[in-house]
């Protein structure tokens, strides 16, 4: 019997260095480079839900730049649809971060985000046909109307918690700061559960 002695070399698949899922994740203001404390609390309670989970912190200044914030995500989000058409996207964000997330997906707000920030990459349709789950936390949006009345396209993939007594996204007398930087176990694990229903 001849053999040729040609190895036959089959094509590397996006697939096979893909996560099921993937969180992209906004951090607060003021909050140190990373996920901050609320989205690390939403991504270890998404874990034990969700198998072969990746996660991305969107990149920024978290003092201001939430047009720069958006981009990013935006950038990222495309970036993974194209390579990784298989992966389900859940983004998500707090305070800060929300507006960023917002402002990515075009969400209207109490100003014009995107030309006040020069935010000048919106995530494509096709790409949000990618999203499975947006989970925000403390999103001023909230003030004015539920995101899920806002977001069009995305509105049943949306959730949008505001804790009580938080003065970002309510309004009320007894709101305090602390409302707003200590988002409790139950709303993480609300928000877990939700995007885990709608990647599983």
């Amino acid at each position: 019997m001849l053999t040729t002695g040609l190895a036959v070399i089959l094509p590397a698949t996006a697939s096979a260095a893909c996560p099921n899922v993937e969180v992209s994740f906004a951090r607060g203001r003021s909050q140190p480079p990373g996920l901050g404390n609320i989205g690390e609390a939403f991504v270890s309670a998404l874990r034990n839900r969700v198998k072969n989970l990746n996660v991305y912190a969107v990149r920024y200044d978290a003092n201001t730049d939430v047009g720069g914030g958006a981009n990013d995500l935006s950038a990222h989000l495309q970036e993974t649809a194209n390579n990784c058409p298989d992966t389900k996207l859940v983004v998500g964000g707090y305070s800060l971060g929300a507006g960023v997330v917002d402002t990515a997906l075009g969400v209207p707000g109490p100003v014009q985000i995107g030309n006040l920030f020069s935010f000048d990459n919106p995530v494509p349709p096709d790409v949000g046909d990618h999203i499975r789950a947006i989970v925000t936390f403390g999103n001023i949006v909230n003030r004015f109307a539920p995101i899920q009345n806002l977001a069009g396209a995305y509105g049943d993939r949306v959730l949008d918690l505001c804790n009580d007594g938080d003065p970002v996204c309510m309004d009320g007398n007894q709101d305090t700061w602390k409302s707003h930087t200590s988002y409790p176990a139950a709303l993480i694990n609300q928000a877990a559960d939700f995007a885990a229903a709608r990647v599983n």
